[in-house]
């Protein structure tokens, strides 16, 4: 689905397409490097994150993932020299004790994945 809505979204483009043309030929060697790693390291990144799905709760993603944003939060402050509002500051709170929480405060209560071996035997057992 995700797929569809961007592909679909590309003909609204077509009229910009003189301007990206013209932006897209200024551009230097550097930068067209600097964008084909970047596209090298998103590949990797949204095949990372499908395997992790694969094989963790929603949960334990949906923390990772929040904790590998917050982390790009942190880095472009300190990289671009942004400043951190009290916002910032009561949110990285709320995702370092979130996150202690989750990982050790209800380790015993957390869902454990099993294989769809186990569930067969599992199931048999039962029956």
């Amino acid at each position: 689905m995700l797929f569809y809505t961007h592909a679909l979204s590309l003909p609204l483009f077509l009229g910009m397409y003189p301007g990206l043309k013209n932006t897209a030929m200024n551009v230097s060697l550097y930068c067209w490097c600097f964008i084909a790693l970047n596209m090298l390291s998103q590949i990797h990144c949204t095949h990372a994150v499908h395997e992790l799905a694969t094989k963790e709760t929603s949960m334990t993603v949906t923390f990772i993932l929040t904790l590998r944003k917050f982390v790009s939060l942190i880095i472009s402050a300190i990289v671009f020299k942004n400043n951190l509002t009290l916002l910032h500051v009561i949110g990285t709170i709320l995702v370092i004790v979130g996150t202690y929480f989750y990982f050790n405060f209800f380790k015993s209560w957390k869902q454990q994945p099993i294989s769809r071996k186990e569930g067969i035997v599992h199931q048999k057992k039962n029956t």
